[in-house]
């Protein structure tokens, strides 16, 4: 085999070495993130608010909807998500009001004698539809989560502009 075939081999075993090491690159999971928490003493709705602290045994959480903090055992945890943003579905439900009021505009402006007016409900059913459509639509989307799996968790220290964070990472 000659120098250039060797020289390739060697560079795709690299990258692929790499690769692995970024897949096993830790999730941080830092202060001032929204997550939603299940622990296994409380059964039933999750815990949801701002993570403010992590220390080695415990999690405290600022809850969404008294704004009390909670302090969390971590051997109690037994899922964690973190909000990744809103969904929000006023596109699709201005698309949806547009067919609608495109199809209900079709026939009631059929009916009318003029084929002026007939246009005019038309069009204005239909811009109807779509702007109610786009406001149902935004009311209906709802927060997004990605499950963390936690299998080990480190607290650390990061970096910032006026000091230092306290973070927690997540291998999985």
């Amino acid at each position: 085999m000659n120098a250039l075939g060797i020289a390739s081999i060697a560079s795709v075993l690299a990258l692929a070495a790499v690769a692995d090491l970024a897949a096993q690159q830790d999730t941080l999971v830092a202060t001032g993130v929204w997550v939603r928490i299940w622990t296994a003493p409380r059964a039933g709705d999750p815990l949801t608010g701002s993570l403010k602290n992590v220390t080695s045994d415990s999690l405290v959480l600022e809850l969404d909807d008294s704004g009390q903090s909670v302090a969390l055992a971590r051997a109690d945890v037994a899922k964690l998500e973190v909000s990744q943003g809103r969904n929000d579905y006023a596109l699709v439900g201005a698309g949806l009001g547009l067919l609608v009021g495109a199809a209900v505009g079709w026939e009631i402006g059929g009916d009318v004698g003029d084929i002026g007016d007939g246009v005019f409900v038309l069009l204005g059913i239909t811009t109807g539809g779509a702007v109610l459509g786009a406001v149902i639509g935004s009311k209906i989307g709802g927060e997004n989560w990605e499950e963390v799996p936690i299998d080990e968790i480190r607290v650390g220290l990061l970096p910032a502009a006026d000091g230092v964070v306290v973070s927690a990472s997540i291998r999985f």
